[in-house]
């Protein structure tokens, strides 16, 4: 069986699920844009990779403009050419789709269908439409409300038309069953690779070379748009903007970063640093480098997206502190793990008050680190994960 796994973003745990195919005796393609400006997984080859397992790139000449409504359209419309040329060439039995634009994801689709014996899995990592719907409201009022009006009606043709979905959490399902008339959904939950995401000792080189082995270090990583509120972020910088020995690291990029950066700047803020995406293969000695692991989600956000990254903290043992709803699977998650701590987005004073709480209490900080470790052995096995979808496939 040949099979393309598509995730437009290209994060670690997709290709981490390419790969354990690969070993199963499957032949694989794992498809990602280059382009797309976002923390990326294992995207080159390595020696112990099956002949049968390939990884492609597709880059935009000028970049991928997110925040562009018209330029994106035509960047979307680029990639989408590249891509629907891989898929013919490799001909596949199943593509597995993750994280794509609508449009991307429709042209992918009707693709598919005119290809002999050929499925599509829809692996909705985001309830994208409500997210979009959610942001352009924001922007363009009347306008962007009929923009979002077609998107979720985009999203559910392409949900019914699916020959199976998989959902990051059971949150999900209730929405994209009554938008999909029955179409059969698998829940299966997020993960992170244990085998790459390997934790280093607190003083480590990087935590050295960047002067702060000495300090307590909040550190937050990831994606960072206006849906995650940055603003809970640049509290936590205030709340401790007299301690000299607390500082607070953020790695990332785009709107929510630069906003952050003007508004530090602004304020005169000088215990946040900055940093752009590092490479994946130094990722875990930079999260190692923090005493406590921040995750933010604002209230609407919560009900159409799980913040991935709070996985990858679980496999680096740290407390997490969160600012997300409680009712999602993120929080849910840290709760029942007993990994960290949790405020609602609204709750500014809890967040504080949970930093203070984790940068004082030792004991704490020693069970939390312990608790995420434990969760990530027990809920991040590559084996059950990949047997998940080989019984679609069956």
């Amino acid at each position: 069986m040949k099979i393309i796994v598509h995730d437009f973003s290209g994060h670690p745990f997709q290709v981490h699920l390419s790969r354990a195919l690969a070993k199963r005796g499957y032949s694989v393609l794992h498809v990602y844009s280059k382009s797309f400006q976002t923390p990326k997984g294992a995207l080159r080859k390595r020696l112990d990779d099956p002949d049968r397992f390939k990884i492609m790139g597709i880059s935009q000449k000028h970049g991928f403009p997110k925040y562009s409504f018209i330029k994106r359209w035509f960047a979307e419309s680029d990639y989408s050419r590249q891509l629907l040329t891989i898929v013919k060439d490799y001909k596949p039995d199943v593509i597995i789709s993750s994280n794509a634009p609508l449009d991307i994801q429709h042209r992918l689709f009707n693709l598919c269908k005119k290809m002999d014996r050929c499925r599509f899995i829809f692996w909705v990592q985001d309830i994208y439409s409500m997210g979009m719907a959610h942001a352009l409201r924001k922007k363009f009022a009347v306008f962007g409300r009929l923009i979002a009006l077609y998107y979720i009606a985009l999203e559910k043709y392409l949900l019914r038309r699916s020959d199976h979905i998989v959902v990051i959490s059971q949150d999900f399902k209730p929405i994209v069953t009554s938008w999909a008339q029955g179409r059969q959904t698998t829940v299966v939950e997020n993960w992170a690779p244990l085998d790459e995401i390997i934790p280093h000792p607190r003083q480590n080189t990087w935590a050295e070379s960047q002067g702060i082995a000495d300090k307590f270090c909040f550190l937050y990583s990831g994606t960072l748009g206006m849906k995650h509120n940055p603003a809970r972020l640049l509290q936590l910088a205030r709340h401790y903007r007299n301690d000299r020995d607390v500082v607070l690291i953020v790695v990332s990029e785009g709107e929510g970063a630069t906003w952050l950066k003007h508004r530090a700047k602004a304020e005169n803020i000088t215990n946040i640093r900055f940093y752009s995406y590092i490479d994946y293969e130094q990722f875990p000695m930079v999260l190692s480098s923090a005493d406590v692991l921040i995750a933010i989600l604002d209230k609407a956000a919560g009900l159409f997206s799980v913040p991935s990254k709070v996985l990858s903290y679980h496999c680096i043992g740290r407390p997490l502190l969160l600012s997300v709803p409680k009712r999602n699977l993120a929080s849910k998650i840290v709760e029942t793990s007993q990994s960290g701590l949790v405020a609602e987005p609204d709750d500014i004073t809890g967040f504080c008050s949970f930093a203070d709480r984790l940068k004082t209490d030792v004991h704490l900080q020693n069970r939390m680190r312990s608790n995420a470790l434990r969760y990530a052995k027990h809920a991040f096995d590559i084996d059950k994960k990949c047997d998940a979808f080989v019984r679609l496939f069956q």
